[in-house]
């Protein structure tokens, strides 16, 4: 099985100017790094002694500070981490010396806190396949409570199968032990959105290469394989969006769509780690949800009258 990162560059402190100057574009003019900057105004020194901290598995940075923000719209209360400046330059030397494992592994229309893609990618998208003749259904699945519900022990299991340097690996778990509770990711967090990406593309990729069926024709014996879905979006958003954390956005008929949520349901890759994938994936079916305010999700204004579905609930458990 392919592993990634094999050789990283973290205790270098040239990757870690790097990524300091990466963390501090367009963050220059804030306060807290301002203050940051004037304890620190020699940036190569601050560069090796990071790079030393992470050589040697000690790495020093304030606690995570928490507070809650009601969203305006849905009156949603969230609770979000602060990091420390210097707590957010070791999320982006960890974050930047894994993305090729995240460029690799996030899908092609995981279009969330993703440069270059985005929710303007999204809308384009929508807009192009609500279009389509084929596209007569909408339906969207939230992820309910994405960011808590995510199963720590089942993100390091397969960062551990797909990262190949034990030092990045460390750190990647030491940042990840920082945040409060037995489970779940920090929102806020620079890192967290690439990995709550990185944790969803299995069900990403399972949604697009799984969700089929075949069929026999009786008079000829063919078999035909035909797709339960044409398209397939996921936008799991960033704190700074009023939108529920995490969506799926399929087209296709409506007896197919009801195929597919069948098949998300029931029949799950068993492989190796069927219970990140079965945890996962049941997280994802709990609610079909299409008729959502076009304020909290602009996409949706792209589908017009095309936009069907009903409420759904299963009764199935990976358990």
């Amino acid at each position: 099985m392919k592993t990634y990162c094999k050789h990283s560059r973290i205790t270098e402190p040239a990757f870690v100017r790097e990524s300091i100057e990466r963390f501090l574009k367009g963050k220059r003019s804030r306060r807290d790094v301002n203050e940051f900057l004037s304890r620190h105004p020699d940036l190569d020194s601050l560069s090796r002694q990071i790079a030393d901290e992470i050589g040697r598995g000690e790495y020093r940075f304030a606690p995570i500070r928490y507070f809650r923000r009601v969203e305006p719209i849905s009156g949603k209360i969230r609770i979000i981490g602060r990091e420390s400046i210097r707590h957010q330059i070791y999320d982006y030397v960890c974050g930047t010396a894994l993305m090729p494992l995240f460029r690799a592994k996030v899908g092609r229309w995981q279009t969330a806190s993703i440069p270059g893609r985005g929710i303007a990618a999204a809308r384009r998208a929508i807009k192009q396949w609500a279009r389509e003749p084929s596209s007569r259904v909408f339906v969207k699945l939230d992820v309910r409570k994405c960011y808590p519900s995510i199963s720590r022990e089942v993100l390091k299991r397969l960062l551990s199968r797909d990262v190949g340097d034990r030092r990045l690996l460390d750190l990647t778990f030491h940042l990840i032990d920082r945040y409060a509770g037995d489970d779940g990711l920090n929102i806020g967090s620079y890192l967290s959105q690439w990995l709550a990406n990185y944790y969803l593309s299995y069900a990403y990729h399972f949604c697009e290469q799984h969700l089929s069926k075949e069929r026999v024709n009786r008079r000829t014996g063919e078999t035909a394989t035909r797709r339960l879905v044409t398209h397939l979006l996921f936008y799991m958003d960033a704190i700074a969006s009023q939108t529920a954390v995490g969506a799926i956005n399929a087209f296709g008929g409506p007896f197919r769509l009801d195929g597919a949520y069948a098949a998300v349901v029931h029949h799950l890759p068993m492989q190796q780690f069927k219970l990140a994938e079965q945890q996962l994936l049941h997280a994802l079916v709990q609610r079909v949800a299409p008729v959502v305010d076009p304020v909290e999700h602009p996409w949706d204004e792209q589908i017009g009258r095309r936009r069907v579905g009903k409420e759904c609930r299963s009764r199935w458990s990976p358990y």
